[in-house]
């Protein structure tokens, strides 16, 4: 049900060249990844020849191109034989949070006959929000108090609250974010503001008994 809005007609020419027993770089790096705002992530990328031919390794993406805080690349193209690393940089900040991941996209050229051949690679950073920080709970009376560190975030609208009965001792895993279903906490509250850092569990007026 759609109604056309545009097009585009791209012309390419592909020209094909025999290349026996020559083979094309091979880019190594960490697969997709995450980093909490806040922190910095640090991460090598190295590209080497099969057959010991010059390589030269550059990267591009959406964390470079941002107007604050922006990732950076050391060198920015690394050329050498055979083997050549490049060092992402990115020190993150509460503005980079967003539900989708930024790509980043890296290329390896060598310098072969009779053509130079070309490997690429696309790695996914997903910036995630602070978690909750220096969180307390007091047994007073019948209920609980628990207590938080206001997020550094501005953009932070609520923070939920999650029980459970007996200990099950949870750990994350890496880009593992929220309360899963598995560990077999229940949502009891959700505040109002970023403001709201304490809340009373009184096991709804029943007491925590």
């Amino acid at each position: 049900g759609g109604i056309k809005i545009g097009s585009v007609t791209r012309d390419m020419q592909i020209n094909i060249i025999g290349c026996e027993g020559q083979q094309p770089p091979v880019i190594i790096s960490r697969e997709d990844t995450c980093v909490e705002a806040g922190d910095t992530l640090v991460m090598d990328i190295r590209a080497f020849d099969p057959d010991g031919d010059n390589v030269e390794l550059s990267g591009t993406g959406g964390p470079f191109e941002l107007s604050k805080s922006p990732a950076i690349l050391e060198p920015e193209t690394a050329v050498g034989p055979d083997t050549v690393t490049v060092t992402l940089t990115w020190p993150t900040i509460c503005n980079h949070v967003q539900d989708q991941p930024y790509f980043t996209y890296f290329k390896a050229q060598d310098d072969g006959t009779p053509v130079n051949l070309v490997a690429l690679k696309t790695i996914t950073i997903k910036v995630i929000g602070p978690a909750p920080r220096d969180p307390t709970a007091e047994a007073i009376g019948s209920s609980i108090h628990v207590n938080w560190r206001k997020s550094p975030c501005a953009k932070v609208v609520k923070y939920e609250i999650y029980r459970r009965i007996g200990f099950y001792g949870f750990v994350p895993g890496y880009c593992e974010t929220g309360v899963p279903a598995y560990t077999g906490y229940s949502l009891i509250h959700t505040t109002s503001s970023i403001d709201d850092t304490t809340f009373i569990d009184d096991g709804g007026g029943n007491g925590m008994l």
